[in-house]
């Protein structure tokens, strides 16, 4: 019972130690593209107000 009772939670740690390793891992990747999506939607955003204005 006791055995059956950690498994999962043991699993469950080394699977996000894992997940948190890739995304600490590819985060410097994937932020400037982020940034720059986020960027080009806030701006277009902008464009759109100051039309509208």
């Amino acid at each position: 019972m006791e055995l059956r009772f950690h498994t999962p939670l043991t699993t469950l740690s080394t699977f996000s130690l894992s997940v948190h390793t890739i995304v600490v891992d590819f985060l410097p990747i994937f932020l400037p593209e982020i940034s720059y999506i986020l960027d080009e939607k806030l701006r277009l955003k902008l464009k759109y107000l100051g039309d509208i204005l």
